[in-house]
């Protein structure tokens, strides 16, 4: 009778494991738990983002409840499906666990495709301004991801410009000015035009919404617009020029 209650008891707590993994891995796996750091790794761009916003959701800020509905709609809106319980959960719990940030940066530049982490980035900042207010905490964690991603520091530049102007203030409605545009080209308003053409070329290559096509039309739509304040950066700068 003792025995059989052991194993019984043995099999209850074998169940609950089972179920307590498969919430922590959600519906789209997590890599498997490192025990030496303690934490979960992303293996694909959705889970990246659930790591990696969970980690910018423990910096100071002003709302973190603006931050969190920035994450589910930016999450549910890219990838067309519920943020579920599970996954809330899970978020939740990694804001307080040990996150160590540049290894799993690292081994998302190994992982993921360049284009998918200038993605990942474009959600960092967007993340970080979700609440009118970024810090320079924020600012200077997200070029670390960046720089540990082995994203260039013309594309950290470049991307960084997208967000904030040349007086370090976000851009209001997206109302970019002519510095704006130069400094999202990652060109000098002393450039050539031939530096500034090839520049344009080189991002928008980087840029391309087909890059990223593979992820779903949701995050594609969402490459699209970043790539046409691009090509608007371009062209404003042309007719700066009277070219």
């Amino acid at each position: 009778m003792k025995g059989y209650l052991i194993t019984l008891g043995l099999i209850i707590i074998a169940l609950n494991f089972r179920k307590i993994v498969s919430l922590h891995r959600g519906s789209f796996s997590f890599l498997d738990r490192n025990d030496n750091d303690d934490c979960f790794f992303p293996v694909d761009f959705r889970s990246a983002v659930v790591v990696l916003g969970a980690t910018m959701m423990k910096m100071k800020s002003r709302s973190k409840k603006d931050e969190f509905m920035f994450f589910r709609k930016y999450y549910e809106q890219h990838f067309h499906m519920k943020l579920t319980p599970d996954i809330i959960r899970l978020f939740r719990h990694l804001t307080v666990e040990k996150i160590p940030v540049s290894k799993i940066c690292f081994r998302l530049s190994k992982i993921i495709s360049y284009e998918e982490r200038l993605h990942l980035l474009h959600f960092l900042y967007g993340f970080a301004c979700s609440d009118n207010f970024v810090s320079d905490g924020e600012n200077r964690l997200i070029r670390l991801m960046g720089r540990f991603m082995q994203i260039l520091p013309e594309d950290l530049d470049s991307v960084h410009a997208f967000y904030f102007s040349e007086k370090k203030h976000s851009h209001p409605k997206n109302q970019f000015s002519l510095e704006s545009y130069y400094r999202i080209l990652g060109v000098s308003p002393a450039a050539s035009h031939d530096e500034i053409q090839k520049a344009y070329r080189k991002l928008a290559m980087k840029h391309h919404p087909d890059r990223v096509s593979h992820l779903g039309p949701e995050v594609q739509q969402a490459a699209k617009e970043k790539f046409q304040i691009i090509v608007d950066a371009y062209k404003r700068i042309l007719k700066g020029r009277n070219l």
